[in-house]
């Protein structure tokens, strides 16, 4: 983590990760909107980066057990601007807030001022607080850099194979097919194959029109063959009461192959698949915190989301959630304006 050298804040913020640990997407929404609320508000944050991964893929229930390296690779490759504090400076003006309004945060903040007293605040989710603000997410636009890249590669060789390199003069697409465990639980989340083909068919289009080289990677999860889901399989959580059996094979995406320069991306390490995400020029995004993550902390010049639970950018596309039907002419002018960049 980097360290801030400067002036020493009265308030504290940091993420609670002990309070709700989750999987990867979720956690470093709530970790990076930490960050943020701390910005928002003009306090120190400390980051204590994450304690515990808990869903981490098809592949981690194919083999009946998650990947400890995981929390240490997110923790040894993500620097978020940090206080060079110890916990222990607080003595007992530690405070824990859930889902606190602004309103709550700056009232802490003025009452440590007013007792000139050091005060942590451990912050479990800022949604309260960023989905009524969703631009303050800018304060984590670049956490996702080429420097945690390099940095991953180096605590993961293994998982350095499915980095992708950006070629040059073409438009990188990703694509987040969200599936793993909502095809056993929460099933209501995934948006059909119809939405992700409408939105890419549309795309396509536009990107033809223009005369500009691209190509689609298709991030998503399958199965080897029968998978059985339990509640007490790896992330699960118990949130299943009995069995459930899926087969979920890569011949499902055949549509996706059906367009043009398409590459599928499937079983990814989940931080392999964030960064590719994060790292390319266009993201089509999932009711996900994964794609949202990617979205609001890389590199991508155009971002398009359908609406849910989480408020959207104000400079992402919404896409209709069923049709996947989106403003040409919006896209049009960002990508002959953004992207531009990213054609050279």
């Amino acid at each position: 983590m980097s360290i801030d050298k400067g002036r020493i804040e009265i308030l504290t913020l940091a993420y609670h990760n002990t309070a709700h640990t989750d999987g990867l997407g979720s956690q470093l929404q709530r970790l990076f909107g930490a960050y943020c609320v701390s910005r928002l508000v003009s306090t120190a944050f400390l980051n204590l980066g994450l304690f515990r991964i808990d869903y981490q893929g098809l592949g981690a229930i194919e083999r009946n057990e998650a990947d400890n390296r995981l929390v240490s690779e997110v923790n040894g490759s993500i620097f978020i601007p940090s206080a060079a504090l110890e916990i222990s400076r607080f003595g007992g003006r530690i405070y824990s807030l859930e889902n606190p309004s602004l309103e709550e945060v700056q009232g802490l903040k003025s009452y440590s001022e007013a007792e000139l007293k050091q005060t942590l605040l451990l912050l479990t989710y800022p949604f309260a607080i960023l989905d009524q603000n969703p631009s303050g997410y800018r304060y984590a636009s670049g956490l996702l850099d080429d420097g945690v890249v390099s940095r991953y590669k180096l605590l993961n060789t293994s998982a350095s194979s499915e980095l992708k390199i950006p070629t040059r003069g073409v438009l990188d697409v990703s694509v987040h097919v969200r599936r793993g465990e909502l095809l056993v639980l929460d099933s209501h989340r995934m948006l059909s194959d119809d939405f992700y083909l409408s939105v890419l068919v549309g795309l396509i289009k536009i990107l033809k029109d223009l005369g500009v080289k691209y190509r689609i990677r298709v991030h998503s999860e399958t199965t080897s063959g029968n998978l059985d889901v339990l509640g007490e399989s790896p992330g699960i959580l118990n949130r299943i009461p009995v069995k459930k059996t899926v087969n979920f094979g890569a011949d499902r995406f055949a549509p996706y192959l059906a367009l043009e320069n398409v590459e599928l991306c499937l079983n990814e390490a989940p931080l392999a698949a964030l960064l590719n995400m994060a790292n390319a020029d266009v993201l089509v995004g999932s009711k996900s915190s994964l794609s949202y993550v990617a979205a609001f902390a890389g590199r991508n010049t155009l971002s398009f989301f359908p609406a849910f639970w989480h408020a959207l950018l104000p400079h992402w596309i919404l896409c209709d959630g069923i049709t996947g039907q989106f403003d040409h002419r919006a896209v049009l002018s960002r990508l002959t304006a953004d992207c531009a960049g990213a054609l050279d």
